[in-house]
């Protein structure tokens, strides 16, 4: 049982799981539960930094349970506010999984209600937000350990390591959840209460460090590749205008990376090559050996290139020609999306790479890489399967 004071009239009560409201004058009391979460998980936190050195392995245990209670009790209060918001309008509720748990689909579902819980967070504290949900997920179901899906959100995270657990860190998450409940105990009663004291550490918050060496966080994507390769691959998804295939100009190339030498270059090429981001042309004579990008360059570095994600916009292509007849126009497509030729290019051709050839058909001198698909039946299935994979 848990007990409380309501912060308007006054009265103790005693209550298991969450109430709403306090259930002598009716007030939202809601962020009180979420208050005491807190307080716990600073005595959790407390404990942790007072045990001795040599049973650390137990600290960070205790440190462990202690973010896990943060998500718990911020996923059971959204989850609760979701489903009274649901009740009023009188609309059963869906079955909703683990949705308070990840950001965009909790977004999705209190749109429903025509709320966004997360308005009023500063995009540092969304970020930590973001960043100690993920990091929650690496706790309870890898043992602690960074894979390559967290090491994208913490640049200093890396592949194999024990993510670190530090107490103010979690006193922070545990601040940033108070932030958002006070705002949902002020949705049920149309103004905030006349107690909210946001904590202080919400102030500490700072905006995620970038390594300048690495400032789009290229080392977090999953490849053998070099550093050096890597921002190779992005600028020459950068300068390409079309999604095409034309050769790089290797003047260009050698006047963006001047601090890097000759040699230095032509082993990043020949990394791209090898692990077939690029095509080399071999010829005679001296210089930057001549290189063109393949598919695969813009499917993987147009995200760090331009901020877009390659795989949902191959999904969004994807349906929309299955949503047409038999044959599909590459020209109506790219209309339809209201894309530019860059980022549509490498997106309907990576669909085409679905079928077989005789499905797809290529123009020279057309603005397009693929100028039209014509599907049968058995192409429909493949590329309905080739969706569900990438949606999953």
């Amino acid at each position: 049982m848990r007990k409380l004071v309501c912060d308007h009239c006054g009265r103790d009560y005693g209550l298991f799981a969450i109430g709403l409201f306090c259930p002598d004058c009716g007030a939202p009391n809601l962020r009180l539960h979420f208050s005491r979460e807190a307080e716990l998980v600073d005595d959790q936190v407390s404990l942790a930094k007072g045990i001795e050195t040599e049973k650390e392995e137990l600290a960070y245990r205790l440190l462990g349970n202690a973010h896990e209670d943060v998500l718990t009790a911020f996923e059971a209060t959204l989850k609760a506010v979701y489903f009274y918001g649901k009740a009023q309008a009188n609309v059963s509720p869906p079955k909703v999984g683990n949705d308070f748990q990840n950001i965009d689909k909790a977004l999705r579902r209190f749109a429903e209600l025509n709320l966004n819980p997360f308005a009023e967070l500063t995009d540092p504290e969304m970020a930590a937000l973001l960043l100690n949900i993920q990091k929650r997920h690496i706790i309870g179901h890898n043992l602690g350990v960074v894979d390559d899906k967290f090491a994208t959100h913490a640049n200093d995270a890396k592949v194999g390591e024990t993510v670190g657990l530090v107490g103010a860190d979690i006193q922070q998450f545990a601040a940033i959840g108070q932030k958002v409940v006070d705002g949902l105990d002020a949705w049920l009663c149309g103004s905030p209460s006349p107690t909210v004291n946001h904590s202080p550490l919400l102030m500490t918050i700072k905006e995620p460090t970038v390594d300048p060496d690495d400032p789009k966080n290229l080392r977090a994507l999953d490849l053998q590749l070099s550093l050096l390769a890597r921002k190779v691959a992005v600028w020459v998804a950068e300068h390409c205008t079309d999604g095409s295939r034309g050769f790089v100009d290797a003047s260009k190339l050698r006047k963006e990376f001047k601090d890097n030498s000759e040699v230095e270059l032509e082993e990043a090429v020949a990394e791209l090559a090898t692990d077939g981001f690029v095509e080399i042309s071999h010829f005679s004579g001296g210089g930057l050996t001549n290189f063109r990008p393949l598919l695969d360059l813009y499917l993987t570095f147009d995200g760090p290139a331009f901020g877009r994600d390659p795989v949902a916009d191959t999904v969004t292509v994807t349906e929309l020609a299955l949503a047409r007849p038999d044959s599909v126009r590459g020209e109506e497509l790219l209309a339809q999306t209201g894309w530019d030729l860059r980022r549509f290019n490498p997106i309907f051709e990576h669909i085409a790479a679905q079928i077989p050839d005789r499905g797809v058909r290529r123009y020279l001198g057309t603005k397009l890489s693929v100028s039209s698909l014509h599907l049968l039946a058995e192409d429909r299935v493949q590329l309905k399967r080739f969706v569900a994979r990438l949606k999953s």
